[in-house]
């Protein structure tokens, strides 16, 4: 394996900069959740009315009319878009995280479909974190993760393992795609992976094996 020079973790040795650093990821977070309730409550909502008024239409015509069959077809569309808004949601403004919490919304995050690659998740039930913050940002690197191997990795599985003992828990995110040349190291989704490391405390590493594929890990100490 080989470290990408250009993706080694950020200096934490300026106080100020946490700060802010810090700061402006809780506004983005505040925001994300606002979003993802917005979605939940609202958005779905006016779905799931759309898709109650085309049953209703389509019970009240013959059964197996063309027209019956399109308003079938259009509540099994809305159906679906209700879901997929739910996804979203969750992704958006997870619930509040702890050790188990933090183990089902990975489950949920892997479990979203993607076109031409699986996502699985490598886990113990129990995690050693208590620190619904370290949890929060944990989740969101395994999330931008997962999004850049989908973007750029052109491979067909993406893998997420958290491990830990008695001194360290590590999250690691793998694909079996063409390696970190293709990541765009220096884009935002790595960036700000680096600024949520960074406020945790956590040490975070990119690296590419010759056979191919890509590796983000991120490690901190235990307990959190």
């Amino acid at each position: 394996m080989h470290e990408n020079p250009r993706t080694e973790g950020l200096k934490t040795d300026f106080p100020e900069r946490q700060f802010l650093v810090r700061a402006l990821l809780e506004v983005g977070e505040r925001e994300s959740v606002r979003i993802g309730q917005e979605l939940h409550d609202h958005l779905c909502q006016v779905l799931l009315g759309a898709a109650f008024g085309a049953k209703a239409m389509a019970q009240s015509l013959p059964a197996g009319s063309p027209a019956a069959v399109d308003l079938d077809d259009l509540v099994r569309l809305i159906t679906s878009a209700v879901e997929l808004t739910r996804d979203i949601a969750r992704g958006l403004a997870p619930l509040e995280l702890d050790g188990p919490a933090f183990v089902a919304s990975l489950e949920r995050l892997v479990s979203v479909p993607r076109a031409g690659i699986a996502v699985r998740l490598e886990c113990a039930r129990v995690v050693p974190l208590t620190n619904a913050r370290t949890a929060l940002q944990l989740y969101r690197i395994a999330q931008e993760a997962i999004g850049n191997a989908v973007q750029h990795s052109a491979g067909s599985e993406i893998v997420v393992r958290v491990t830990s003992d008695e001194r360290d828990l590590e999250l690691e995110v793998a694909d079996n795609g063409c390696g970190f040349e293709s990541h765009a190291s220096d884009g935002l989704g790595i960036a700000l992976m680096k600024y949520r490391a960074e406020v945790i405390g956590a040490r975070l590493r990119f690296d590419s094996s010759d056979q191919g594929g890509a590796r983000v890990r991120c490690s901190l100490a235990t307990p959190m």
